[in-house]
């Protein structure tokens, strides 16, 4: 739906903006997703499984960089360090 409305005010707007076939280009890719989505929605799911496993290593990644660097700020304060027993 995006895809088309995308298309539609690219045309609309042809006289005002320039390199409108950017935004065309972009609806069309957008409709094409779309149906290859509506026909295949295994390969949707599938996608949405690998989008939301990248973010999560990633979030988690970022996670422990904080730790490390919250525990590094800590101990330069002369905070509390966390005993190792």
């Amino acid at each position: 739906m995006i895809g088309i409305l995308q298309i539609v005010g690219a045309i609309q707007m042809r006289q005002r903006i320039t390199n409108e076939v950017w935004l065309i280009l972009s609806g069309a890719l957008s409709v094409l997703i779309g149906l290859y989505l509506a026909v295949f929605p295994g390969d949707g799911a599938v996608a949405l499984v690998l989008v939301v496993g990248f973010y999560a290593i990633v979030f988690g990644v970022m996670l422990i960089l904080l730790g490390i660097n919250l525990r590094r700020v800590g101990t330069a304060s002369g905070g509390i360090s966390p005993s190792v027993q």
